[in-house]
C-alpha cells in the first residue's frame, strides 16, 4: 500500500468513527479528518466503501 493511500485510510476509519458518533455534520467531519471540503469526502468516501457517508449513517 503507498503511503497516501495508507494515511487516506486512516483518515477515512477515523471518519466512520466520528459518524457512529453522530454529534457532528458531514462537513464537520470532513473538515475534522482533513478533507478540504464535504463533497471532496464523500467521493473519496464512496470510492472506498461503496457508499456515501449519508447512507453509511443511515445504516447504523
Amino acid at each position: 500500500m503507498a503511503p497516501h493511500q495508507f494515511v487516506l485510510r486512516l483518515r477515512l476509519e477515523q471518519a466512520k468513527k466520528l459518524l457512529r458518533i453522530n454529534q457532528l455534520s458531514l462537513s464537520e467531519v470532513a473538515l475534522a479528518v482533513g478533507f478540504f471540503d464535504q463533497s471532496h469526502f464523500s467521493n473519496v468516501f464512496k470510492r472506498a466503501f461503496g457508499m456515501s457517508p449519508r447512507a453509511f449513517v443511515k445504516t447504523l
